[in-house]
């Protein structure tokens, strides 16, 4: 399976009809990311545009100012660097976003979407679960993004390399993550494209890596319940409403969506994180997704508690309206118990002997 996996990676940019039929089996893919932004008022344009000036350099500057170096990640217009500070010797990830490309993907999407979106809501956010920025400035041709730079690679990187979550580490990893959501949801954010390869990791050592959400290139802020209604995001991770919005379209009803698609999404990486395969296959992947057809049938979900196989059901729940909200999620069981409170407390609610590993009293909460 991890070999299906690193297969599909130099393909990550490429629209399901285009990658070859041997390639289709279940595996984590990328799928053609697309967004559009609400255009903005004219006064609120204006400004952006102002703001955009103040933070535009030479091509000359960024080369005097940061070493450029390795790719570590690439999208459809984008790519992500190790940039280090000439002068401080700073070592961080640098998204370059290529204007021209850009341009001709907003054109191709019928887009509104803006180039300035992701650094003027990343400047807004602080939260340990999401990526730390920067600083951003632009040239003519470029727009660059600094973040800090994750030593442990993404989620994806490491179900490739050392397969799977156990249950309890995937619930530690899962709770940080959901706390991250938590904090958007609370702000009226919605990421839109969740997956195990915007997680970045700290560190590869699973016993300490703490999880980042990062590239919020097709986020949406100041968002009401249902007003977004782009055709954007992941394939694999699309929630029934996103798919929906085509027949909407076509139908000239295009209801919207809201949060709940990151819920849905999130379903899908905690399937991922304790299985090792995504829910659904690449044959009939849409149909699969509107009628929630998945299933716990592969091996590996055979030592998995049935607490956690009811969060990704109710995660996964195709109409929006019955799906757990964050803040219902975090009041299930298998979740809490990943509280950083449940570390000093049994199974029995009280504080657990002295000595005893967490772990421990985790495991004999499942049962295990």
């Amino acid at each position: 399976m991890a070999a299906a996996f690193a297969e599909l990676l130099p393909l990550a940019s490429r629209p399901p009809a285009a990658r070859p039929a041997a390639l289709r089996p279940a595996a984590c893919r990328r799928g053609l990311a697309a967004t559009a932004m609400a255009a903005a008022p004219r006064g609120a344009a204006a400004g952006r545009a102002q703001e955009a000036e103040r933070h535009r350099v030479t091509e000359q500057w960024v080369q005097k100012n940061w070493d450029v170096r390795t790719v570590l990640g690439s999208g459809n217009f984008s790519e992500v660097r190790l940039g280090v500070h000439v002068q401080k010797g700073e070592k961080k990830a640098v998204k370059i976003i290529d204007k021209k490309k850009f341009v001709q993907f907003q054109s191709k999407r019928e887009s509104h979407l803006c180039l300035s979106s992701e650094a003027e809501l990343l400047t807004s956010l602080d939260h340990p679960g999401i990526v730390k920025f920067s600083e951003w400035f632009q040239t003519e041709l470029h727009l660059y993004l600094v973040m800090e730079l994750m030593e442990g690679g993404d989620v994806l990187q490491s179900i490739l390399e050392d397969g799977h979550f156990a249950e309890l580490q995937a619930r530690r990893l899962f709770y940080h993550i959901s706390e991250a959501v938590r904090y958007l949801h609370e702000r009226n954010v919605v990421h839109r494209d969740l997956k195990p390869e915007n997680i970045l990791l700290t560190t590869r050592d699973r016993e300490e890596m703490r999880p980042k959400i990062a590239d919020f290139g097709l986020a949406r802020k100041n968002m009401q319940s249902r007003d977004c209604r782009t055709f954007c995001g992941t394939p694999h991770y699309f929630a029934p409403e996103v798919i929906s919005t085509i027949r909407d379209r076509e139908t000239g009803q295009n209801l919207g969506y809201g949060k709940k698609v990151d819920m849905w999404s999130l379903g899908v990486i905690l399937y991922i994180l304790l299985s090792g395969i995504p829910p659904f296959e690449e044959e009939g992947l849409y149909e699969q997704i509107l009628e929630g057809k998945y299933e716990f049938d592969v091996r590996e979900w055979t030592t998995v508690s049935p607490e956690a196989k009811e969060l990704v059901r109710r995660l996964m729940t195709v109409n929006p309206r019955e799906r757990l909200t964050i803040q219902e999620a975090f009041q299930l069981r298998w979740l809490r118990l990943a509280a950083p409170a449940s570390d000093k407390l049994g199974a029995d609610g009280r504080c657990a002997p002295e000595g005893e590993p967490a772990t421990k009293r985790l495991r004999a909460d499942l049962g295990a």
